[in-house]
Formats: C-alpha cells, structure tokens, sequence
C-alpha cells in the first residue's frame, strides 16, 4: 500500500498487493481497514476508493489477504495516509458589510484564509487587479479605509504569500443623497438585511422587481434563511422626491445537492458496502458544519449526524432497494434530498427472479379462478338436477 499525501477533494485508490506465489490472484479475498475499523469487507477486489477524499479520512490503512480454501490469512503493514489541503483560496469580507457607501464613510475589509500553520502570512491587496502599495506586502489582514471617497469605489482582492488570490468584492462609494445598501453576496440559509440609507433618515419604501413590500417600518428590510425565491431586483424610496438606483441580488448555492456514492463498484454479494453523501460546499463558506442523514426505501437507516457516510456488512439480497440521503447545516436553514439510486447486486438478476415469481403467481391465480368457477359450476348444475327432481315427484303426486 502507498502512504503518498493526496491533495483534498481528489479520489484516493488503495491496493492490496501482495509477492507472486503459486496461487491465483483469482482464488484470494482482500479486506481494507482505516484505523483499525473495517472499511471494506473481504471480496475478491485488491483496490478500496474514496471518492472526494477530506482531511478527516487521513489516518492509518492496511489490507488483509485470505485464501478461503486454506484459511490464510495475512495482513500488511500500516500506511499513513495524509490527506493535504489544496491552494486555499482567502475571502474578503466586509465591515459593515454593505457594498454601498456615502463619500465620508469608513469600511473595514479583512482577508480571511481561515486556520494557517503557524507561520505568520504576510497580504498583498489589489484594486481592480492592481496591486495597491506597488510591491508592497503586510502583515496586517485587514484594509482600514477611512473617510471614503469616490475614486476609492472598485474591485477588492487580497492574497497571501501562500494562497491563490481571493474572489473579488465590489465596493462602490457614491455623493447619495439615498443609496440601497445589501451585502456584496448572498447565500442560502443567511439572514439578510438591506437599509435604504442617506444622512437625513426616515422612513424608506422598499420594492422588489418593482413592488412594494409591505408591511414596512423603519429604513431597514430583514429576511430570515434566505433562499433563491429572494432573488431579484431590489431599489428603495424615501418621500416622493429621492429613490435609489436598483441592485441585483442573487442568493448563491451554499453547498450543491448530494448525490449518493456507492462503494465498490460494482458490488458483489457478501462484501461491505459504503454509501458516500457527497455534496461540496462554496468555497467561500467551506467551513460550513453540515450534517448528514440516509434512507432506504424511504425509511431513515441514519439519523442526521456529521457522518457522511453508511456502511452496510456482508450486503445480501436484504439491502437491496432505493437509497438516498439529505445534508443540512446544523442549523438546519438549509436542507437539501438527494435522487434515489437503487442498488443492485452484481452477479444476481433480480429482474428475473422478479418476473419468475410474477408468472408463478399468476398461473397459480388462474389455477385457482378455474377450480373456484368449475366449483361454482358444480353447484348450479346440482341445483337444477334438485329442481327437476323435485318437480318430477310433484307431477307423480298429482297423479
């Protein structure tokens, strides 16, 4: 087994080899275990997939060979797997997190690459992908700009010494008299405030795609767990003179619709089967707790728990069926199904067997139909054979 780092995200492949012998690969069984723990179960496949490896599948593996027939059984050596993250990619976040603003106001913008390694990163920031401070970086992570002014409006990015540049932000500073403010992006499950904002105040009538929302008090529209349905375009008004321009919001995908994985493929009788709950997060909120949940036949076999994946041993005709599973944040804001994947066994037509048991079933029917008729026939003909008796001794006694 190889113990070489494998980058997050990727398919990790383990195989089980072992020196040439006498005996056929064809006659050996092979299991796989992660930190002790049976991950697949002995069959007659020497390779184990992790499809989308994540940092929490690093640990300890090793294989164990039998041969059936002559109870041997030996086991490798453990390989540690470590499972490296790829190039991260830092978000620039703002504060106030408003993408509008008066000439005059101040925002913070702060470049966040998450946990780092101990080392202290040094920043390089652009502005309409100039580096700002020409060939000058910083330790500071955070952008201070004070006593905003128009010529400050522009496309934000910042990256450190060992990242990939961060996703653009746009800041735009306007004379007002009355600006919309919004965030610069939107996801699934957040809670989203706008404020139609100008120094006088009052009271603001806000519209979506050219309606008024109402009921509305105060300069401020709060949505709760937003989702795409809040998607459109937003502008506000104050009095009958001042409206602002309109701004697009778009509600981003916090994380894509699971998908279910099966492990191996294809699956043979007896072995161990993994079901994988795969979905990836926006790259800008990867450190989204999500928690998972699956289903056979409809039915919860795995309640919602940080486990992405179910794992079924010696799998028979018993786990056949349709399979799917769900993710959801831990706040539960945002809950999303997978499609069904019905699972087949290779080796078995089931579709055959299937359609035996029906033509079986239906003969026996019909069998059944003809003797319960020919009995109902029976008992007709007897009672037209009583009918005519008893009208033939009736003539006899008139006689």
């Amino acid at each position: 087994m190889s113990s070489n780092p494998i980058t997050e995200g990727t398919t990790l492949t383990l195989t089980c080899v072992t020196t040439p012998s006498t005996v056929s690969t064809e006659e050996l069984q092979f299991a796989f275990y992660w930190d002790g723990q049976e991950v697949q179960g002995f069959s007659s496949s020497n390779q184990y997939q992790v499809d989308s490896v994540q940092l929490e599948d690093s640990g300890n593996y090793n294989c164990k060979v039998q041969h059936p027939a002559k109870s041997i059984i030996k086991t490798s050596v453990l390989s540690y797997i470590q499972v490296v993250g790829g190039a991260v990619t830092p978000v620039v976040s703002l504060s106030p997190n408003w993408a509008n603003i008066l000439t005059g106001d101040w925002v913070t913008l702060t470049c966040d690459v998450g946990s780092t390694t101990g080392t202290t990163p040094t920043y390089s920031w652009y502005k309409d992908n100039e580096m700002m401070s020409k060939n000058k970086q910083t330790t500071k992570q955070s952008l201070v700009i004070n006593n905003a002014e128009k010529r400050m409006s522009g496309n934000y990015q910042c990256q450190t010494d060992t990242s990939e540049r961060s996703e653009s932000v746009r800041l735009n500073v306007t004379d007002g008299p009355l600006i919309l403010q919004a965030p610069p992006y939107v996801y699934e499950g957040d809670s989203l405030s706008m404020r139609c904002y100008s120094e006088s105040g009052g009271g603001a009538i806000f519209y979506k795609d050219n309606n008024p929302i109402t009921p509305m008090n105060g300069d401020v529209l709060h949505i709760e767990q937003v989702n795409v349905t809040v998607t459109g375009t937003y502008r506000c008004s104050k009095g009958k003179i001042y409206q602002t321009d309109e701004e697009f919001i778009s509600v981003r995908e916090l994380f894509s619709r699971p998908e279910i994985k099966v492990s191996p493929s294809p699956l043979a009788e007896g072995s161990d089967m993994t079901i994988t709950c795969d979905t990836a997060l926006h790259p800008s909120r990867r450190n989204t707790m999500l928690e998972f949940a699956f289903y056979v036949n409809g039915n919860t076999v795995g309640n919602f728990s940080l486990l992405k994946k179910y794992r079924v041993s010696l799998v028979g005709p018993r786990d056949l069926g349709d399979y799917s599973c769900a993710a959801r944040t831990s706040t539960d804001s945002v809950l999303k199904l997978s499609n069904v994947t019905q699972i087949q066994i290779k080796g078995r037509n089931y579709t055959v067997q299937n359609t035996v048991r029906l033509t079986v079933s239906a003969f026996i029917f019909l069998l059944a139909s003809c003797l319960v008729f020919h009995h109902f026939k029976s008992l007709q003909q007897m009672e037209r054979e009583s009918a005519e008796t008893t009208n033939y001794l009736s003539f006899l006694s008139a006689l």
